[in-house]
């Protein structure tokens, strides 16, 4: 039968009033069009009705009760019930055990029953006819199933993609010009009521994906529960993807490349914001990604191995946060048998730049070229700095030379390096001798075992005193820097690290001679000059009592060698006032002097005396002292004697100085003694290369008109030879008070209308032809407190 014709009978049937026990009429037709042109003729019979959603879906996404539709109520009501094809054709496998549609399609009624139950379909036939469904069964009904298509229908091609509630965020994100997005099994119920032609794709998000099964062919059901079997199906290259290798956050980057049907290749690059994949560049970048971003790097490895090193740890890496560790220590056991790795891997770790665990540090402790250690090793993070510096020190041990000439030590730790350099400065080869033999032993942490040769002929009176340096280096425009335990050990350090600051230029550099003992006390000689000055403490705190919370010798040596960047942080800080900065120290400080104190029987300290600094001196009042070769004596102003050891000897005196445990080396560091490295200390002149601006303030920004006049005094930060001074149309008279030219007083006449009130003034200051902004100036009146009150 055609459909004209299945109308015309189902009409003259409602003409006729001709009752059914079966209320069920099913219409099959071929193809979207034919079903929607069948919809719109069914609606032609008199009073016939749609079944409204709300009648068979209690929520949005529930299976359709069509078991409602066998109440009573319905026994005489003609209806259209649509969107059955759909149903049967995502839930056929559950329709098997459920029956839901079954019960309906089989319900009988009573015979005097008018109503029928229309279901247009299309493009379901093998569903209708599939015998696990029974719908074909009752030969009773045979008569009431209607198959309208032919030959002649267009062919209908159709997907329609199934998927999980988790995409219902992606709504907006799913939609485009060729399908067409349902939430829900009601919305997509109410869809089928009055369809369109112009769609051949659906999604229908839905939370009832088990009862469903994908299907091939030209009417297409591909059921996806999760994101990830969206971004396989979808996205070129990605049926390799499992959710080993891809887990949730490498899901949510990928998305939104699967919904563009993008490449899989091009995808992780998008994500990782790289052109190509060039594994230091991504190790570069490791520390700043996330993990998504990190698991879809692995990914990429993955995928595309090769025989490198890197690959072989990602072979055997079962997540991201593993690789690193991979990294940093599987080299130490492949070296030897893949040798053409460890460049590779030292490049890894370098771009990676992170911080090594003790693991690493203890594999690599077993690799006995120190020079060879250098390779994995860049300096970049405290506690390769700490390694550095204890193996440095260990190698000095086994061979000094050839430490200290290894030019590696520069790249890897280029401060440590600039501590070792030699220094032109000292007045013989003993000297310099004397000081690579300190720093040698201070960094090794080992004792000298014959005093005698190590102290020979050491001339400490060939240096000049530090005043003297001082005296010579002032200028009207100087500060002095005073660092507390700024040692002459320090001297190629410290110029090192003012040599990199573009600002300034070194005009001097000297040694000199501190004052006896090598106390602060005995050289707070700030408080003795009329020059400014400023001073920093640190490496002195450092030296007394190490890194907070840290007691290894060797973090104590890594954070003063950092000591010196902040000393470059002052002296910027300096210039801004002054043109000329003059580093010195107060003192220098010992490490061995600390080490023998606990090595060392102290000697009895002499009668009567009073011993200091963990017995590097004792003090007497007016006793007579005889010093032996190893001692000096000192006396000051007040006619104190100080006895004090030029070697390390001590006197007996309790207390903690540095330990004496050799391979737990804790800080430590003395000073009161007379020996170079705390005697000796840098001068260096360090100059701005910017000529200082010219700037002024008031003495005092307050004053009183005495005797008629006003006489501030007026202070420049450099000497200047001439001043002119005017308030208002009232001309000063400028005069020099001090010899250099940087202190003025200028003299105002008093204005007899103002003479007995407050004014503020902002005059105007011309100095060497330049106009120097001042402060504003108070002038109040000679008697009371201005403005008439007496």
């Amino acid at each position: 039968m055609t459909v004209d014709q299945v109308i015309d009978t189902l009409k003259l049937e409602k003409q006729q009033r001709v009752p059914s026990r079966f209320p069920c009429r099913a219409i099959m037709v071929g193809n979207i069009a034919e079903y929607c042109d069948l919809l719109e003729k069914l609606k032609t019979i008199p009073n016939v009705e749609v079944v409204p959603s709300d009648v068979l879906f209690s929520s949005a996404d529930v299976l359709p009760a069509y078991d409602s539709l066998m109440d009573s109520q319905y026994k005489d009501k003609w209806l259209i019930l649509p969107g059955v094809s759909e149903y049967l054709r995502l839930f056929s496998r559950g329709e098997t055990q459920r029956q839901r549609f079954t019960k309906l399609w089989r319900y009988m009624g009573y015979g005097s029953d008018l109503g029928r139950i229309i279901i247009p379909l299309w493009g379901c036939r093998a569903q209708w006819h599939d015998k696990d469904l029974h719908l074909d069964g009752d030969e009773r009904q045979k008569d009431f199933f209607f198959d309208c298509t032919t030959d002649i229908s267009d062919p209908q091609t159709l997907k329609i993609l199934v998927l999980s509630k988790q995409f219902d965020k992606y709504q907006n994100t799913l939609v485009n010009a060729a399908n067409k997005v349902f939430s829900g099994i009601r919305s997509w119920y109410e869809y089928w009521s009055n369809p369109s032609v112009q769609y051949s794709e659906y999604v229908l998000i839905t939370g009832r994906l088990r009862d469903m099964q994908s299907t091939a062919g030209d009417i297409s059901v591909h059921v996806l529960p999760d994101t990830l079997s969206f971004i396989r199906a979808y996205l070129q290259g990605g049926e390799v993807l499992t959710s080993e290798n891809c887990p949730d956050e490498s899901v949510n980057l990928l998305f939104p490349y699967a919904l563009q049907k993008g490449n899989l290749d091009e995808a992780i690059l998008n994500c990782l914001n790289l052109v190509h994949f060039q594994n230091t560049d991504v190790m570069g970048k490791w520390a700043t990604m996330n993990n998504g971003q990190k698991q879809l790097a692995m990914l990429w490895m993955q995928l595309h191995q090769q025989d490198d090193y890197l690959s072989y740890c990602v072979r055997k890496t079962k997540n991201a946060n593993d690789l690193i560790d991979n990294i940093y220590h599987d080299i130490f056991s492949l070296r030897l048998r893949h040798p053409e790795w460890e460049k590779e891997s030292q490049e890894l770790m370098s771009a990676l730049n992170l911080s090594k665990d003790p693991a690493f540090f203890k594999a690599l402790d077993e690799i006995p070229d120190y020079k060879l250690r250098l390779c994995y090793l860049t300096g970049n993070t405290q506690a390769e700095r700490i390694y550095l510096i204890h193996m440095i020190g260990e190698w000095l041990r086994m061979d000094a030379q050839q430490a200290l000439s290894c030019s590696e030590v520069q790249s890897a730790y280029p401060e440590l390096y600039a501590y070792l350099q030699h220094t032109e400065l000292f007045k013989d080869s003993d000297s310099e001798r004397y000081f690579d033999s300190y720093k040698s032993y201070k960094l090794s942490n080992r004792l000298p075992q014959d005093e005698d040769i190590y102290f020979s002929n050491f001339d400490i009176n060939s240096y000049p005193y530090r005043y003297t340096l001082l005296s010579d280096s002032i200028t009207t425009d100087s500060v002095i820097l005073w660092i507390d335990a700024l040692g002459a050990e320090w001297l190629s350090l410290l110029c090192w690290t003012l040599q990199k600051d573009n600002n300034g230029q070194i005009k001097s550099v000297a040694l000199a001679q501190s004052c006896l003992p090598t106390e602060t006390e005995y050289n707070d000689q700030w408080n003795k000059m009329d020059t400014p000055h400023d001073k920093l403490d640190k490496l002195d705190k450092l030296a007394h009592h190490g890194v907070i919370d840290d007691p290894s010798y060797y973090a104590c040596i890594q954070e003063q060698f950092a000591f010196f960047s902040k000393v470059v942080d002052k002296v910027e800080e300096l210039f801004q006032k002054y043109h000329r900065v003059i580093i010195t120290g107060d003192h220098g400080s010992s490490r061995l002097a600390a080490r023998f104190f606990h090595a060392r029987e102290g000697h009895p300290a002499p009668a009567s005396s009073q011993v200091c600094s963990h017995g590097r001196f004792c003090i007497f009042n007016g006793a007579k002292i005889i010093a032996s070769s190893n001692q000096v004596v000192a006396k000051d102003s007040d006619g104190n004697q100080y006895l004090i050891f030029k070697n390390y000897d001590h006197f007996k005196q309790s207390g903690f100085a540095a330990g004496g445990d050799d391979e737990n080396a804790q800080y430590g560091e003395l000073h009161g003694g007379a020996s170079p490295e705390e005697l000796l200390v840098p001068v260096v002149v360090f100059d701005s290369i910017h000529e200082l601006p010219l700037t002024a303030t008031w003495k005092k920004d307050s004053i009183k008109f005495s005797m008629k006049k006003a006489k501030p005094v007026i202070l420049f930060n450099k000497p200047v030879q001439n001043v002119q001074a005017s308030l208002g149309s009232v001309d000063g008279i400028c005069t020099p008070i001090d010899t250099v030219g940087k202190e003025w007083m200028i003299v105002f006449s008093e204005n007899k209308a103002e003479a007995t009130k407050n004014f503020k003034y902002d005059p105007i200051i011309i100095a060497d032809g330049k106009v120097v902004h001042v402060p504003s100036l108070e002038i109040k009146p000679a008697l009371g407190g201005g403005d008439f009150d007496l």
